[in-house]
């Protein structure tokens, strides 16, 4: 009976080892200067002459708290609320504008009385024609009512865009809503179904127009958009030049996905606030800024974008500042802890079980510490990178789910992400488990490219579910280079035909919405690359020549003879 001997790892094999370490080392000095970076506050211009209320008026509407919705019709607010959240408004503007009159918001215009602020009141119209016809009365007769603080009646906000109505018919509302109103009556929309239905201007006796440089079908860069509001709204002007024009949505969203150059985030909200407010103060253009407060349940319509559009958030903090520098990203932050701290527990308890296990087996301390030493630091390397992610996941799972089945499946895909990473950091995982893995990687990988390339308006750029899998398959690639052919074999060739089909498939969809998003979006670009380093690394998984396959046996037959 042969006593069996300790394994000596080969040069080859410490060489590989000490590459792998230094790769993942970069990835975390990677990742970790990308999340200080984000982490850091923003310096920007100040207002050069800050007045004491800078917004010309805002959008208010009171539905940010969970059960709080327009389309549940048994929920409404009650006037305290109302009023807790126009105190909050008032230092920055006198002014609200609101959408509609139902769940409470016929109390708007009392509120505003008493806290000396002024009311754009909005009626919302639908499809519905009794709905409409109902709504028209009780809000003609609410802007009467009230006449004394409602500058404005807004009769339909974007019905043309939403195509709910016709021209024809919204003009016949509006000359309805025109003819019993004591105040002045429009309609708001986005500025080109204004330029298309020029003819309703007759309806009005103002056209509010919506000019959103992010949602334009040419998205507008942030250092671009002030200008483009300002130049988008002279040429409304002109357009109507017999009619006063209101801009009577603009803004920038908080979080979201980046449209073209367009990149959603706090520091880019508050750039196009202080740019367009120093513009503004060479004009006499009013402007209305959407939107107050963030609308959480606005996310299952328009994605993480809808809901972040307000001056403040949704628990109340404010958001936009009028002046200092812009705090850092928070998301930034907790991914930066997680890291440093993901990878101090990943390497502690990788160097305290190696210490148990050799005492356990009563071997010296001192025997074998550089190689504890080694695995302990490579754990906790690897663990650093997929706690980092995992902040990011929790994250992203926050702000773009929206109902109870995308929450699992972001959970799903966020650990299919990190056992794979595991598996392909670890030395010693069978190959056959790897290429299981990574084939179920390509089916994510493949379903999540062509859902974006067909419909990508509300989809997330979700590069977070499939980056550090691809770095772990990268890395192991170049440090185990016969590892593929070694997988290879536990496929069948149907099996490696399918998976070279969806490598195919991810890689033609990431080309696809790269090529639709443009080069000037830069998410859409690292996302569609790691989706390419995907495809690529099961292309060549999914490749045995007959040399390679004849190799391997042999190996395996030898394998078994010397057991």
């Amino acid at each position: 009976m042969s006593v069996p001997t300790a394994r000596v790892p080969t040069p080859q094999r410490r060489a590989s080892g000490h590459l792998a370490l230094a790769l993942w080392a970069l990835v975390c000095l990677a990742l970790a200067a990308f999340w200080w970076w984000r982490a850091q506050p923003t310096p920007l211009p100040a207002l050069p002459q800050a007045k004491s209320v800078p917004l010309d008026c805002i959008s208010y509407a009171p539905f940010r708290f969970p059960g709080v919705n327009p389309f549940i019709p048994s929920s409404s607010v009650d006037r305290a609320r109302i009023e807790a959240d126009l105190r909050l408004l008032r230092p920055l503007t006198r002014c609200v504008r609101t959408y509609g009159i139902s769940q409470g918001l016929d109390q708007v215009p009392a509120v505003a009385r008493a806290l000396g602020m002024r009311v754009k009141l909005g009626l919302w119209l639908t499809r519905d024609a009794a709905h409409n016809q109902a709504e028209i009365e009780q809000g003609v007769a609410l802007a009467n009512a009230n006449a004394d603080v409602v500058d404005l009646l807004i009769v339909g906000n974007e019905v043309l865009l939403r195509r709910e109505l016709t021209p024809e018919q919204l003009a016949l509302a509006l000359r309805q809503a025109r003819a019993g109103s004591r105040v002045p009556v429009s309609y708001a929309d986005v500025w080109e179904f204004w330029q298309r239905n020029a003819a309703l201007a007759e309806a009005v006796d103002v056209v509010s127009v919506h000019i959103l440089p992010y949602w334009e079908d040419q998205p507008v860069a942030i250092e671009d958009a002030a200008q483009y509001v300002i130049d988008t709204a002279a040429a409304m002007r002109e357009r109507f030049a017999g009619k006063p024009v209101w801009v009577a949505e603009t803004g920038w969203p908080a979080v979201g996905r980046q449209r073209g150059p367009a990149q959603p985030g706090a520091v880019e909200q508050t750039r196009l606030v202080r740019e367009l407010l120093a513009l503004q103060a060479t004009t006499d253009l009013q402007v209305n800024w959407i939107e107050a407060f963030d609308q959480p349940w606005k996310r299952a319509f328009e994605g993480a974008m809808g809901a972040g559009w307000g001056f403040f958030t949704a628990e109340g903090a404010q958001r936009v500042m009028f002046s200092g520098p812009v705090p850092g990203d928070r998301v930034a932050q907790a991914a930066l802890t997680a890291l440093l701290v993901g990878g101090g527990l990943g390497a502690g308890s990788a160097w305290v079980l190696a210490s148990l296990k050799r005492r356990v087996q009563r071997q010296p301390w001192r025997e074998g510490l550089l190689t504890r030493l080694f695995a302990g630091l490579f754990v906790g390397l690897v663990a650093a990178v997929l706690a980092s992610m995992a902040a990011f996941q929790w994250h992203a799972s926050h702000i773009w789910d929206r109902t109870t089945t995308e929450q699992a499946l972001s959970a799903v895909l966020a650990l299919l992400g990190a056992a794979a990473t595991t598996a392909f950091a670890a030395p010693k995982t069978p190959p056959c488990l790897l290429a299981g893995f990574h084939t179920v990687l390509m089916y994510a990988a493949g379903c999540a490219a062509l859902v974006l390339w067909v419909d990508p308006r509300y989809r997330p750029l979700a590069v977070w579910w499939f980056l550090a899998p691809t770095v772990a398959i990268a890395i192991r690639a170049l440090t185990q280079q016969r590892l593929a052919s070694s997988a290879a074999l536990c496929m069948s060739s149907s099996a490696r035909r399918r998976l070279r089909f969806l490598a195919a498939a991810t890689a033609v969809s990431a080309l696809g919405f790269a090529l639709r998003e443009g080069a000037a979006n830069g998410q859409a670009l690292v996302y569609a690359g790691v989706l390419l380093a995907l495809a690529a690394s099961a292309a060549i998984w999914s490749v045995s020549s007959p040399a390679q396959t004849a190799t391997a046996s042999n190996r395996a037959g030898a394998a078994q003879g010397a057991a």
